[in-house]
This record gives structure tokens, C-alpha cells and sequence, in this order.
């Protein structure tokens, strides 16, 4: 019992710190635009994921556990990190609209008179 709390102590630990990276880097890509909820959703997607394979490891080799288990594990961790983009998807896309719309205000009179034709 002791060796599965360190386990998955270790994982949530791994997923905070990693995922924590991985969702810098993937903002300096790509922006989050929403707000604070959409941020704790892609820190938290970003963190399941980069515990994907961490898990598959550590179930097979300190837990001893089968290697169809691991894998529906990670199969299961991938849809949990699925499913939170989901509610990130809804809160961004209003966010990604507006900012849009701001970028694009077409053709004006100033372009007209600055374009040389």
C-alpha cells in the first residue's frame, strides 16, 4: 500500500512540474486568451499528459502490474486530458472571436491612400 501512495504521490508531482513546462511552452506558441479557468484547464490537460507515459512505466515496473493494465491506464489518463480541453474549447473560443474580429477591420481609407495604386 505504501509503494502505490509513493507512486502516485511521484506521479502528481511529475505531472505538476512537467506539465507546468509544457504548458509555458505551448503558451509561448500559442497564446491562452481566455481567462483564468481556461488557463487552470491547459495547466492541468498539459500536466495528465505528461503523465501519460510516466505512468505506463511506473505501473509496469514498480507496481507490477500487467501491461494491458498500463495501458488502459494511459488510454484513460489521454481521455481525461481530452475531456478537459473540452471546457477550454468553450471558454477560448469567444476569447479567440473578439480578438478576431478586433485584427480585422478591412480595407480603410488610409490603406487605400497608402497603397500606391
Amino acid at each position: 500500500m505504501e509503494r502505490e501512495v509513493i507512486v502516485i504521490m511521484g506521479l502528481v508531482l511529475f505531472g505538476a512540474l512537467v506539465g507546468t513546462l509544457t504548458a509555458n511552452a505551448s503558451d509561448k506558441r500559442s497564446k491562452v486568451h481566455g481567462n483564468n479557468i481556461a488557463r487552470f484547464l491547459h495547466y492541468v490537460s498539459c500536466g495528465v499528459m505528461a503523465t501519460t507515459t510516466p505512468f505506463v512505466l511506473s505501473s509496469v515496473f514498480l507496481l507490477h502490474l500487467g501491461f494491458a493494465q498500463a495501458v488502459l491506464g494511459a488510454v484513460g489518463l489521454f481521455v481525461v486530458s481530452l475531456a478537459l480541453l473540452i471546457p477550454y474549447a468553450i471558454i477560448e473560443k469567444p476569447f479567440l472571436d473578439a480578438l478576431k474580429h478586433e485584427k480585422d477591420k478591412g480595407w480603410t481609407a488610409q490603406d487605400a491612400k497608402t497603397s500606391g495604386l
